[in-house]
């Protein structure tokens, strides 16, 4: 089947004959095993699932998925526990691969999405971020897992919904204290500044706000009124092991991007206003500045 998929037909055919949600099944199946040739057979599975949504919409591959009646919160449950056996055994491309999928299967379903979200808001905290506290292989996995579920959400209403329960139950507000902690207090070009900068974490939760406020006006919103837009500001462009500068510039543009798009398809105007405004207003002196009338920056 794997060596099937690597012709475009083949996808499409498999895609209209409704493999999507057997291939889910059979994975969930096998995951359910637990052992070691049903655990990698499910994940190539899964590898194959990513190919023949490739082939059609997110919508269309999400309605296929629920008209065949998978019941999407226990399939979520079922990857999750895989997942935190993939992560303590430091197995990344295995973890990558059932990182990838939960996005897709939570957004489709309202206690898949909380079930979701609940299991990563802990790790919101970024507990093992002090200069201090050396991050351990299996901490700093989750967090690479962290990131890749926020840059997996469908660009779908049914993702936007996903992002509203992460956005609902203060994931956005969490990073951001996190981040305005670490560096409260620190003067930029500081030893204790570059040290912080580059912290693991901190590129890690610039990352998770991308994801969140990719897409998403309220989220963009949430972000900047907790205001660390200036502190996202100090970080652009800063030299760092882990390209924390190139992180924050990148969310920064994103917050901008959502900014103008939001207002321009007249989706939460007042809200669009408010983050161009205070937008405009942080980074006026800049070449992030948001021009006067929603138009092209340089």
């Amino acid at each position: 089947l794997t060596a099937c998929c690597q012709v475009a037909t083949n996808r499409q055919a498999l895609v209209e004959a409704g493999a999507l949600p057997l291939l889910l099944q059979k994975a969930q199946h096998a995951f359910g095993a637990n052992t070691g040739p049903a655990c990698s057979s499910a994940e190539t599975m899964l590898l194959i699932v990513e190919r023949l949504i490739s082939e059609t919409t997110a919508v269309q591959s999400s309605k296929q998925v629920a008209a065949a009646g998978v019941d999407a919160h226990e399939q979520v449950v079922t990857f999750l526990e895989r997942l935190d056996e993939l992560v303590r055994g430091n197995q990344r491309r295995g973890a990558e691969t059932v990182a990838r999928i939960l996005p897709f299967l939570a957004s489709s379903d309202q206690r898949a999405a909380r079930a979701l979200v609940a299991h990563f808001l802990p790790l919101l905290r970024f507990s093992s971020s002090a200069p201090s506290e050396p991050v351990s292989v299996s901490s700093s996995l989750w967090q690479d897992m962290l990131v890749k579920v926020m840059n997996s959400i469908p660009p779908t209403p049914s993702g936007a919904a996903l992002q509203s329960v992460f956005l609902e139950q203060g994931a956005v507000q969490a990073v951001c204290d996190y981040l305005a902690n670490t560096f409260s207090g620190l003067e930029k070009g500081s030893p204790e500044f570059s040290k912080a900068v580059d912290l693991p974490c901190v590129p890690s939760a610039i990352n998770v706000l991308h994801g969140m406020a990719r897409r998403h006006t309220p989220a963009a919103l949430a972000v900047r009124e907790a205001g660390v837009l200036p502190l996202l500001h100090s970080l652009e462009g800063v030299s760092s092991v882990v390209n924390t500068g190139t992180h924050a510039e990148n969310l920064l543009e994103e917050l901008i991007q959502e900014g103008r798009e939001g207002d321009a398809e007249g989706v939460a105007t007042e809200a669009c206003a408010r983050l161009m405004g205070g937008l405009s207003k942080e980074f006026a002196a800049s070449r992030c500045a948001a021009p006067a009338g929603g138009g092209e920056g340089p």
